[in-house]
Parts: structure tokens; sequence; C-alpha cells
């Protein structure tokens, strides 16, 4: 709750010392002591992150108005971190209770499942290659008349798959070592920080998805990209 009435004092108060302190770097000024080499594997730890998230962001709520530039200056991506802690941190919600039970596992995923997630990714790299190769020989299906092809070989749109295979590979681990609860957590955690943004333009998505159905793959591989794909994008 602290988080989404500091979004609605900010609301009223956008003008304040505007011109002063625009004129400095915000993620200087709001740059803090704070050094963390493993991911937190415990309900205290999420705690401590919390509280040095919202410090944080209280500090950078000061420049929300000025014309910055760097990951919190993309349109709604703060007020899409501010809702994401809101319910991360805030102890009374469930989706705090399904992080912090999930901890372990999700900590798991991101340092022992790094080596499948590089199995994946070569498998998914693989059959994206042979589709594209083949249908634009072809000429024909989702490329006709589209300019597909052009789309589907940009390296915009291949970093983007690869994000979402990182983010998917980190979810079915989780999944397969704690719950399907964490695998969720995962996802929603990826959408809401908006960490795909980037790489994946909203405009090439529905190409993306419906690519990605259609490639040579395992089956338990696609099933779960596709999952990925329908949780990040399709809410």
């Amino acid at each position: 709750m602290f988080f989404l009435l500091l979004a609605l004092f900010l609301a009223f108060n956008s003008g304040t010392c505007k011109s002063r302190i625009c004129k400095k770097d915000p993620y200087e000024v709001c740059k803090q002591d704070f050094v963390r080499m493993e991911f937190m594997d415990s309900e205290d730890e999420l705690d401590y992150i919390c509280l040095y998230y919202s410090e944080y962001l209280e500090c950078f709520s000061k420049f929300l108005h000025c014309e910055t530039t760097g990951p919190l200056s993309h349109p709604g991506r703060y007020e899409s971190t501010v809702s994401l802690l809101n319910d991360v941190c805030e102890k009374d919600t469930l989706f705090y209770k399904i992080v912090a039970k999930s901890l372990p596992c999700i900590k798991g995923a991101l340092n022992e499942g790094k080596g499948n997630c590089g199995k994946s990714r070569e498998k998914l790299m693989d059959a994206y290659k042979a589709y594209v190769e083949g249908k634009s020989e072809g000429n024909s299906g989702i490329f006709e008349g589209k300019g597909s092809e052009a789309i589907l070989q940009e390296y915009r749109t291949i970093e983007c798959l690869q994000d979402i295979n990182r983010i998917s590979c980190v979810a079915d681990y989780a999944a397969t070592e704690c719950t399907d609860l964490a695998r969720s957590a995962v996802v929603e955690i990826a959408r809401r920080s908006q960490i795909v943004d980037d790489s994946c333009a909203d405009e090439d998505i529905p190409l993306l998805f419906e690519t990605v159905n259609e490639l040579y793959l395992e089956k338990s591989l696609k099933e779960s990209l596709s999952y990925t794909f329908q949780g990040l994008f399709m809410k």
C-alpha cells in the first residue's frame, strides 16, 4: 500500500522543484551502498530487499517528471514496478506468500537451471533458423505478403525469443522443484517488471507467437514457451 500512496502523492506534487532536481542524474542520486552476489532464499532476506527497493523507488520518484533515460524512464515501467513491489512486499497479499515460499526454488532455477537453459536455447534457435529458411524459400504461409521474413530475421526479434526462452526455462525449473505457483510467480514478475519489453516489440508478438507454435520442437519445450508467451503478453 505504501507504494500506491506514494504514487498518488507524487501525482499532486509533480511540479515541486522540477527545474532544480532535473539537472541531476537520478541513478547517481538514488544509488545506495548495496551489494548482493546471490539471489535471496529466505523470507527475512525478501523483507530486506523490499526495504532497499522501497527507499530506492521513493528517491527515484522525485525525477518522474524529468526527461530522464534508463530502465525506469520507459512509459509505465516505474508504475508497473511500484505495483509489483507493492504486491510482493506486502505480507498480507497472496503474491507475497507465493513468492516467499518459492524463493529456494527460484534461486535454484537462476543458479542450477542455467545449464539446462543453454540446451533449450540451442534447440530453439536451431528450430527457428530452419523454420525461417524454409518459409522464406517457399514464400508462403505467414510470410505471404506480410514482409514477415524480414521481421523474423531481425536481431531484435531473435533477441526477444531468447529472452522469452530464459524466462521460460527458469519458470520450468521452479515448477519442477517447487510448484506450478512458483512457475506462475516467475512469469508474473517478469511480466510486471517489463524485463523483455526492450527486446520485444508489441507489434511483433502475434507473429512471433504464431511462429513458435509452428516450430519443430519437443512438445514439452513448445508448451513451455507458449505458456510463457501467454503469461507475458496476453493478459
